[in-house]
């Protein structure tokens, strides 16, 4: 049976396909606007562990590519399209400023944002108990990925 990968993504990146050109396996794609999912919602919850059952899951990877427009908007303080993921994302920001703000340049401030909101959706994924025991028993591997448009490479993050 070939490895299952689930990769929560932001679909307006349209990173499916490089990610399928560098990772081996089953790909199954979960998306949210700027990579920024609601994992609160029992319902929403329920689906997505009966999922990741369905399809033996082995692994979900967290990926945020750098360009994503809502990450732009967050980091170039524009008016963006004034999504619920770039209010989350405005808040990762601020409680992130120091470090973003130490960088210099658009990009590692964007990919530093990035890093943060990966950090930020694993918290969430392992707030959730059926999720984290399988983490736990390493019956399900957690990954963050940030995905660099210019050089085609995926860089892992600490989750």
């Amino acid at each position: 049976m070939k490895r299952a990968s689930l990769f929560l993504i932001c679909p307006d990146c349209c990173i499916e396909n490089p990610i399928q050109q560098h990772f081996k396996g089953e790909s199954y794609f979960l998306t949210a606007l700027g990579s920024v999912f609601n994992l609160s919602d029992e319902n929403y919850l329920e689906t997505i562990t009966e999922f990741i059952k369905l399809h033996n899951i082995e692994e979900i990877i967290i990926v945020n590519d750098c360009s994503c427009r809502f990450i732009q908007s967050v980091i170039c303080n524009e008016k963006g399209f004034q999504t619920k993921a770039e209010e989350i994302l405005k808040i990762i920001h601020l409680s992130g400023v120091l470090e973003i703000t130490s960088e210099s340049h658009a990009y590692k401030k964007a990919y530093k944002l990035a890093e943060l909101n990966i950090q930020h959706q694993a918290h969430a994924i392992k707030e959730i108990d059926a999720l984290n025991n399988k983490i736990q028993k390493n019956e399900i591997r957690l990954k963050g990925l940030i995905y660099e448009r210019a050089s085609d490479s995926f860089f892992e993050v600490a989750v």
